[in-house]
């Protein structure tokens, strides 16, 4: 998913850029690394990722065995 940051702070959606048919995905360049938003986006990742095994016992809802 792309996001635009204007010259005024202001951020909007961009395009959905799939990269499934390439082995490595998407890498960024150290310059072009928003660490902090990375970051950010880890860490609430994480918390939901807890949350999720903590409610429901999975992170990971099984297509096999849906719950």
């Amino acid at each position: 998913m792309e996001v635009n940051t204007e010259e005024d702070g202001t951020e909007t959606l961009g395009g959905i850029w799939d990269y499934r048919d390439d082995p490595e995905g998407i890498l960024y360049a150290k310059d072009y690394f928003p660490t902090e938003k990375c970051k950010e986006a880890q860490k609430f990742i994480e918390e939901k990722h807890k949350q999720r095994k903590e409610t429901l016992g999975f992170v990971f809802q099984d297509i096999k065995n849906p719950q």
